[in-house]
This record gives structure tokens, C-alpha cells and sequence, in this order.
């Protein structure tokens, strides 16, 4: 294992003096610069972590050590997720350490018992595996593969009887779920008329009010800042942790998606740059119904809700 190197003068050295190849040293360097991007110190003690929370909503809980290398933030009422995941997210350059909620029940832990032991190497190899994974292999079978006789231009997913007349006149039949689903998003997307009569329907991604609250909320600090970590530590029910950590590096890079809780089989999370209409929120939609499975909007009112909106919400059952 490479570890840290604090002068590339070094990697030059070795070029010169070993003859390696120049791929060879960008890659090392490559590598390198990923581990001092995870080695940064985090706070460990108790009573710092104390100080640190004075004068915030998180300053009255109570606070221990957890298993795996995390603090514990616990007692944080059910309706006040986002509002205390806000304050711990706004002292991470000072803790180190990636805020999540979660339900406190053990299950909702992927059981690592040498995640305490993470080296900047190890979480550098995790961030590498998360770049080379892809994770939207077959993001589209689920709609693709219905055969296009057993689609119904005439399926209660439209919003009015006279965009079905629409449809019928322009679409050639018998379609596909994707191509009808895609063609009622750009029709009510660029109609006020409908557009307005959809915007109800969307309150469940708009503020993160309406979210899924469980009895009991623990606030665990993570021994990473980096945003797609968590998924080694924390369970999404029916993804392993590579693909979950994918999902999280691009749509973090892309939109800036941070994962807020995590209940098992759900996932909440704010946006940084949300989507835009059109192809960005359609794409966002698709991704989100692959790893949602058990989301119950169809795609093109969720592209709809997902334009511009900053909370996301992932529900994934057996």
C-alpha cells in the first residue's frame, strides 16, 4: 500500500532514476493525491465535540462513542432531521465527520467491525472504486422490456383525457413506457396550464417537511467528510456499498446531492444544484426511480417535481 507523500519531487525522482513510465507516475500521483484527500484528522474527543455544539439546536443532546469509529448524536426529534442535520453539516470543517440520520435500530448498520481502522488508503480505494462502478447498468429495462402491445396510451398516468387525444394522434403505436412516459414529461413541462395543476403533487421533494420520520432519530458522525462515504458505513437496503457510493460521487458531482438520513429502505437527501427542466431532470428521475424502486410516482411527474427542487427522497422495500 502506497502511503501518503507529501512531495511530488519525489514521484519526479523515481521517473527519472528507475525509468518508469510516465503513465506509471501519473497514475501514482493520481493515487496519492487521493490519499491526502482523505487524510484529514477528525475530532475524536467527547468533550470537544461538546464545545463545538454550544449554540446550536444539537447542544442539549447526548453524545457517546459509537462502534464503528463514529459519535453519536442521540434524542434529536423526528420532525427536526434536516434542521440538526444542517447544524452538524455546518460544523464539518470543523468535527471531519459526515453527518447521517438514522432510526438507531442495529439493522440499519452495515455491520464493519474494521471501519474504525480506515485508513486514508482505504477510503481513497473506496473513492476509486466508487469512479470505475456504474451503477445505472440496465437503468432503463424496467421500462423497456414491457412489450409495447400491453402499454396503454389510455393509462391513468395522464393528467388529462385531451393530452390522451394527444397522444393517440401523434405517438406511433403501440408504444414503449419510456418513450410515452418521456413524451407526457415535455408536454406538460412546457404547458402552464398543466404544469400548475401537477405542482401539488411534488410537495413530498420540495422542503424535506413531509419526509418519512421514524420513533427514534440518532445524528452519527462519520469518520469522513467526504459526501459519498457513507455508504460504507451506513445500509440502503438492496445496493452494496460500491454502487450506493457511486450513485452518491456522481450525483454529488453532478448536482450536489448529500445524503441526510438513511432509515434502511429509505434515503433523504438535500441538492446543492438541483436539475434543471428537461433533459438534466429527466435523467435524475430515471436514476432515482433505479435506486427507488419503491417510489410510486411515475417518472415524468417526478422529473417534474425534481426541477429545481432541493430534497430528494429514495424508498427501496423488499
Amino acid at each position: 500500500m502506497i502511503g501518503p507523500v507529501q512531495d511530488d519531487s519525489l514521484l519526479d525522482f523515481a521517473g527519472k532514476s528507475c525509468a518508469l513510465s510516465w503513465v506509471v507516475i501519473d497514475a501514482l500521483r493520481s493515487t496519492m493525491t487521493r490519499v491526502r484527500e482523505h487524510d484529514r484528522q477528525v475530532l475524536e474527543d467527547l468533550d470537544d465535540l461538546r464545545a463545538v455544539l454550544r449554540g446550536t439546536c444539537l447542544e442539549r443532546l447526548p453524545v457517546r462513542k459509537g462502534p464503528d469509529g463514529d459519535l453519536v448524536i442521540s434524542g434529536v426529534p423526528p420532525e427536526q432531521v434536516l434542521d440538526a442535520w444542517s447544524a452538524a453539516r455546518a460544523l464539518m470543517p470543523i468535527t471531519g465527520r459526515w453527518p447521517v440520520g438514522v432510526g438507531g435500530e442495529k439493522w440499519f448498520w452495515r455491520n464493519q467491525p474494521d471501519t474504525h481502522q480506515m485508513t486514508p488508503e482505504m477510503l481513497a480505494a473506496f473513492t476509486e472504486a466508487a469512479e470505475r462502478a456504474e451503477p445505472w447498468r440496465g437503468l432503463t429495462d424496467r421500462y423497456t422490456d414491457i412489450p409495447h402491445e400491453e402499454v396503454d396510451v389510455r393509462h391513468r398516468e395522464f393528467p388529462d383525457p385531451a393530452l390522451i387525444e394527444e397522444a393517440v394522434r401523434e405517438l406511433a403505436l403501440p408504444v414503449d413506457v419510456l418513450t410515452l412516459s418521456r413524451w407526457i414529461y415535455d408536454r406538460v413541462r412546457t404547458d402552464p396550464a398543466r404544469r400548475a395543476a401537477q405542482d401539488p403533487v411534488s410537495a413530498l421533494y420540495r422542503n424535506g417537511r413531509d419526509w418519512y420520520q421514524p420513533e427514534k432519530v440518532e445524528l452519527v458522525l462519520l469518520a469522513s467528510d467526504v459526501p459519498w462515504m457513507p455508504a460504507l458505513w451506513v445500509s440502503y437496503f438492496g445496493h452494496e456499498p460500491v454502487e450506493f457510493g457511486a450513485a452518491l460521487l456522481q450525483w454529488n458531482r453532478r448536482w450536489g446531492v448529500e445524503l441526510v438520513a438513511c432509515w434502511g429502505t429509505m434515503a433523504q437527501f438535500v441538492v446543492r444544484r438541483p436539475p434543471s427542466s428537461g433533459q438534466q431532470a429527466w435523467e435524475a428521475s430515471l436514476q432515482m426511480g433505479f435506486m427507488g424502486g419503491s417510489l410510486q410516482d411515475p417518472l415524468w411527474r417526478r422529473a417534474l417535481a425534481l426541477e429545481g427542487t432541493g430534497t430528494w427522497f429514495l424508498h427501496e422495500r423488499p
